[in-house]
């Protein structure tokens, strides 16, 4: 709310309400929800299953890929 308040462009603020839920519906719900399902929570069984690595991995790069994002929108903000 703050940034929409500070910002008079809209499409600055669609655009973090786009990258945030887009990274999060394509690439961190459904790994997050297939290592739920699969019982990936034991931490202690992370070595042997190599089935966790995968959706690990894909979480991993949507954490990043969201912050890649946010960036790149507060530097178009701010120039």
């Amino acid at each position: 709310m703050l940034i929409s308040l500070i910002t008079t462009d809209l499409g600055i603020v669609l655009e973090i309400t786009g990258s945030t839920s887009a990274v999060c519906i394509a690439f961190l719900l459904p790994p997050l929800c297939y290592m739920h399902l699969t019982g990936a929570g034991e931490w202690r069984s992370w070595g042997r299953e190599k089935k966790w690595w995968g959706p690990a991995l894909c979480t991993g790069f949507a954490g990043a890929l969201m912050v890649i994002s946010i960036v790149q929108v507060v530097v178009e903000i701010l120039s």
